[in-house]
């Protein structure tokens, strides 16, 4: 129980402090649609007035910050652009009418300016989190482990290809849902009609000790949008009677005391897969990749600087700022994404 606090906790002031990080953004977006209200309340500008870019910076900088606090939990849990979406809203709103209060907007017209502004603040931080949340899912993967899995094996007293052919059976087929397979190294994978957001596999795997017997794991789970669940008892049976009956009728003996533990593990791994991070890891990455990477953001760094201190004409650094940008997205796209279509 205490340990469940921590991570509340924890996920808590990681969420605040995304809201922290988004809210100066999101003052200055809202500068650009409403300047002669902030213009009014007297805060001065420090970012370009320039909706797009703004708007992109803020996209990316909420990706980058929820994707990166995402993967630095251990273990894993996702914090989602819509909680700090509403943090830097709610931190924005309060900030704004209490700022028209202090200067002496009263009657009406604070009541006016406080309602325009609820609506525009919160249309604007729930079209970004809204937006967000799909390539945060994307990137960081599900949250989940083998405890969410529904895992039952055990061992067939018959040959792989045996077993093969009666699962291409059309009556097994049909009592299965047997929608369509994947051959690994040593066995298959039979995905199964998977009713709305439902996943069910069966593994039969060549027994590594004996080659006249085969593995069998089956893996079921329920996948939500953040997360992967258990089935409960019920549904994860309906499975498993069909298949019993099926080895019955074709008179295959499951052998007692025989453990599948290596299906097991196998299916496991393959049903995790929906937890595994999109970007890779940096130590998986070679060394010509990481000089790349290092020196696309420490031209951007120098850019910035250079727009800063220099005064570089805006129009020039967002140009260059675009090719430099579109450099690193590509060495992403190469490099740091997994291929999802293998």
């Amino acid at each position: 129980m205490a340990t469940k606090s921590r991570k509340g906790f924890k996920s808590f002031i990681l969420i605040i402090l995304g809201g922290l990080v988004n809210t100066p953004f999101l003052l200055y977006i809202l500068y650009s649609i409403f300047p002669s209200l902030l213009i009014f309340i007297r805060i001065p500008l420090l970012l370009p007035n320039n909706i797009i870019v703004l708007s992109i910076v803020y996209f990316f900088l909420g990706i980058i910050y929820c994707t990166s606090a995402t993967l630095l939990s251990r273990p894993k849990k996702i914090i989602s652009p819509i909680y700090t979406q509403f943090v830097s809203f709610v931190l924005l709103y309060l900030f704004v009418i209490v700022r028209m209060y202090y200067i002496g907007i009263a009657g009406n017209l604070y009541l006016f300016n406080a309602s325009i502004l609820l609506v525009l603040i919160l249309s604007l931080s729930s079209a970004f989190g809204l937006a967000q949340t799909p390539l945060l899912r994307f990137l960081t993967g599900v949250n989940g482990n083998r405890e969410d899995l529904n895992i039952k094996s055990f061992t067939v007293n018959a040959r792989i290809d045996s077993l093969s052919s009666l699962f291409q059976q059309l009556e097994v087929a049909k009592a299965l849902n047997i929608k369509g397979s994947k051959r690994l190294d040593s066995g298959i994978i039979y995905q199964l009609d998977n009713a709305a957001d439902k996943v069910k596999k069966i593994l039969i795997l060549r027994d590594p000790d004996y080659e006249g017997r085969t593995q069998v794991a089956i893996a079921q789970y329920k996948i939500g949008y953040f997360a992967i669940e258990r089935l409960k008892e019920d549904e994860s049976n309906a499975i498993i009677r069909p298949l019993e009956l099926a080895l019955q009728h074709a008179n295959y003996e499951v052998l007692e005391g025989y453990e599948a533990s290596v299906a097991e593990e196998i299916l496991s791994r393959e049903s995790l897969k929906a937890t595994e991070p999109a970007l890779v890891s940096w130590d998986s990455l070679h060394g010509y990749e990481k000089t790349t990477l290092i020196s696309l953001s420490a031209i951007i760094l120098i850019l910035f600087l250079m727009w800063y201190f220099v005064q570089l004409s805006v129009i020039y650094f967002y140009l260059l700022l675009s090719l430099f940008g579109s450099s690193l997205l590509f060495f992403f796209i190469q490099f740091g994404l997994k291929k999802h279509f293998d």
